[in-house]
């Protein structure tokens, strides 16, 4: 069991996103993985505003059934969970080195003028936008899939740790576990049947997340399958938590699946 978890937003001081190289030094370039080019291009960095303190978070761009490109953007509730503060969000697309283990990137595109909030919950953490703003050109729209994955499952992270260049993680799901957000921002969790559980406890191998993760994506088969809610993974160790898109997916299903397919 897994109780008295962090949440993993990001306060920063300031309203520009920190400098490269602030996130731990286990963490992977998402630059050195070329398998993943095409999918990386799905995940963006987003800064807003909340009680007079800017945040960082992280989210990704997702397809619908109608593939017409709407501008959908799931993140998670405990980082964007009022209209007034989707109206603030900025976000940075291809913000990564330019090229493997590198510090020398650009600044990334920008989308600036905030979001709509469409749907929001907090157990399942989940908050699903659409973007006032047209993605910048060479975006990708994730495809999603609402199956479980399996304990054992091979999954991907891909996200911005402490506001940092893009990077990614390698793993597997250890267990489905139902979790809890308590009122101090931490979550409590206990096992789980595994379809009734609402989040995945993902154990790191190689690289892991840190504040400015949170609603960062979770790949499975490239398909996104969950976003990060918080968790305990450090460079010595610790597992972290992901929301079940498909324990999130029958408040999302008409706009992600406005079809019958």
């Amino acid at each position: 069991n897994a109780a008295g978890v962090a949440l993993k937003a990001n306060a920063i001081a300031g309203a520009e996103t920190r400098a490269a190289g602030d996130s731990a030094s286990c963490q992977l370039d998402s630059s050195c993985y070329a398998d993943y080019a095409t999918i990386r291009n799905s995940v963006a960095l987003i800064k807003y505003l909340q009680n007079g303190v800017y945040y960082q978070c992280t989210a990704t761009l997702l397809n619908n059934t109608q593939a017409n490109r709407v501008p959908y953007v799931a993140t998670a509730n405990h980082c964007i969970s009022k209209q007034t503060i989707a109206s603030t969000m900025e976000s940075t697309w291809f913000f990564r080195s330019n090229s493997c283990n590198s510090l020398a990137y650009s600044s990334g595109k920008k989308s600036r003028n905030g979001a709509t909030l469409l749907s929001t919950n907090t157990n399942p953490d989940f908050t699903l936008l659409r973007l006032n703003d047209t993605p910048p050109t060479g975006v990708t729209y994730a495809g999603w899939s609402t199956g479980k994955a399996a304990n054992g499952a091979s999954v991907v992270g891909i996200h911005h740790p402490s506001g940092d260049l893009q990077k990614i993680s390698f793993g597997a799901v250890k267990y489905s576990l139902n979790c809890t957000i308590n009122a101090d921002t931490t979550m409590s969790c206990a096992n789980s049947s595994s379809s009734t559980g609402n989040m995945y406890q993902v154990t790191w191998s190689k690289g892991i997340t840190e504040v400015g993760s949170s609603g960062s994506a979770l790949f499975a088969s490239n398909k996104f399958v969950g976003l990060l809610s918080g968790g305990s993974s450090t460079c010595y160790g610790g597992d972290d938590l992901y929301t079940r898109f498909d324990q999130a997916f029958s408040a999302l299903r008409s706009w992600l699946a406005p079809s019958a397919s």
